[in-house]
C-alpha cells in the first residue's frame, strides 16, 4: 500500500529536487527501518520500522530508474534499463536466501544489522560516486511545452527528434 503514495512522490522528489536529493533520504529511511527490525520489542516498535523500511522501499525506486535512464546512452536505455531490473530481481531472489541462512547461523538480529549496515554503505557510496541530474526535464508525458532542452540528448546536442531542423 506505501507504494500506491510513496512511488509517485518519489519520482516527484526526483524531477523537483534532483535524482541524489530523493535518493539518499530513502535509502536512509531503508536503513533505519532495516536497523530497527533487529532490535523490535514490541507492536508499535515493528509498525514503526516496516513503515521506514517500506516507504524508503518506495521512495527509492523512482529516482535511481530515473537517474538511470538520464545517464545510460539513448541507444542503451533499454538495456541498461533490463540491468537494473535484473539486478533486483537476483537481490529479491538471493537476498532472503543468504540472510535467511545467515539468521539460522547466527541470529536474527545480526542478519538484520549486516542489512542496515549494507544499505548504510551503499548510501554513502552513492552519495560519494553518484552524479546527480536536477530538473533533467524528463516528465511523465514529455517535455514542457517549448523546452528544446527537456531530454538527455537535447541538452548534449543530439537530440534528432525535435523537429526544428537543429
Amino acid at each position: 500500500a506505501l507504494g500506491f503514495v510513496g512511488t509517485p512522490l518519489g519520482g516527484w522528489a526526483a524531477d523537483k529536487f534532483g535524482r541524489k536529493a530523493a535518493v539518499l533520504p530513502a535509502g536512509a529511511c531503508i536503513a533505519i527501518g532495516s536497523g530497527m527490525m533487529a532490535v523490535v520489542d514490541g507492536y508499535w516498535s515493528f509498525i514503526t520500522a516496516v513503515f521506514l523500511w517500506g516507504t524508503g522501499n518506495s521512495l527509492i525506486t523512482p529516482g535511481l530508474t530515473a537517474l538511470t535512464v538520464d545517464l545510460a546512452p539513448d541507444d542503451k536505455k533499454g538495456s541498461v534499463l533490463s540491468l537494473t531490473r535484473q539486478a533486483g530481481d537476483f537481490a529479491f531472489l538471493v537476498g532472503p536466501v543468504g540472510l535467511g541462512m545467515l539468521a539460522e547461523a547466527t541470529s536474527y538480529p545480526a542478519a538484520l544489522a549486516l542489512t542496515s549496515s549494507v544499505v548504510l554503505g551503499t548510501n554513502a557510496f552513492f552519495a560519494a560516486k553518484a552524479k546527480d541530474v536536477v530538473d533533467a526535464g524528463s516528465q511523465a508525458f514529455g517535455p514542457s511545452p517549448g523546452s528544446s532542452k527537456a531530454t538527455p540528448a537535447a541538452r548534449r546536442g543530439d537530440d534528432k527528434t525535435r523537429g526544428d531542423g537543429a
